[in-house]
């Protein structure tokens, strides 16, 4: 697909009024249990990380979070521009695509909401809202790997619009309270809507969307994917460098957009996307 093939008139308006694109179908069945695999090599090397006494991250007993996913597992820079989605990215973003970080989930059973409500990128982000007709600054592509087609099975949940909303509280942990304070008691904030993705299903949502994780109390272990962008003027959140392993794994386009360029590269390079 190209970015011609879009309806933009119509990615536009729903970008603007939801601050989410739900692109269904986005991977093949193929795809999605290459993407499986791809999931459990990453948590198993995060494993062996974890049990050598080094950096390891497990936010919550029911969730694991592996960072920089596509550096433990090449199967998952497949995601990184896979064509379903890269045609978006572009008219979102602009050409300058740049991959900031990559995280698998592992989201297990809980009956209290499994994330609590808030914006992604830290304080500074928190408070800046883009005029609805700029590109893009930074933004997030979901792909689930498991079924979340019904309600509290820890989906992904947003309330539509609120990108265009900046918080009344800017805190430096990006929770958002006045949302939270209903979450907690066990009740859906104002507008609130719980995603419902089959496998194969992707997401693409900015940083300033108000954004939470269901619970997940339909006895079902949850997988997915996520994919952050930004500009290639932005720095990356998850590594300083991608291990020469990975980076000898990449295609040339998926090179340039974890910021890796050969020799002395020329200004107008940042500005570009390799399309091979």
């Amino acid at each position: 697909m190209s970015v011609r093939e879009l309806d933009l008139d119509l990615l536009h308006q729903r970008w603007a009024e939801t601050g989410y694109i739900h692109i269904k179908g986005a991977l093949s069945p193929t795809e999605v249990e290459r993407a499986l695999a791809g999931v459990s090599d990453a948590v198993d090397k995060q494993e062996q990380i974890r049990t050598a006494h080094l950096s390891y991250r497990n936010d919550q007993e029911h969730s694991v979070r592996v960072r920089n996913a596509a550096a433990a597992s090449a199967v998952l820079l497949d995601l990184v521009d896979h064509p379903a989605v890269l045609p978006t990215l572009l008219e979102l973003l602009g050409p300058d695509v740049h991959v900031l970080g990559s995280e698998a989930f592992v989201r297990n059973a809980g009956d209290a909401p499994l994330e609590s409500w808030h914006t992604d990128g830290g304080a500074s982000l928190m408070g800046i809202v883009l005029d609805p007709a700029s590109r893009a600054l930074q933004l997030k592509v979901q792909y689930f790997l498991t079924d979340v087609s019904e309600p509290d099975c820890g989906n992904f949940t947003v309330i539509p619009g609120s990108h265009r909303t900046r918080p009344r509280e800017l805190g430096d942990d990006c929770f958002l309270p006045e949302a939270n304070a209903q979450w907690d008691r066990g009740l859906m904030p104002e507008g609130a809507t719980q995603i419902l993705a089959e496998p194969g299903d992707a997401v693409v949502f900015p940083y300033n969307l108000w954004h939470a994780v269901a619970p997940n109390n339909k006895g079902r272990t949850r997988r997915s994917v996520i994919i952050r962008y930004g500009h290639l003027w932005c720095r990356p959140l998850d590594f300083h460098r991608m291990p020469a392993e990975a980076v000898a794994a990449m295609t040339p386009r998926q090179r340039q957009m974890f910021g890796e360029f050969e020799g002395a590269p020329h200004p107008a390079d940042f500005y570009k996307l390799v399309m091979q």
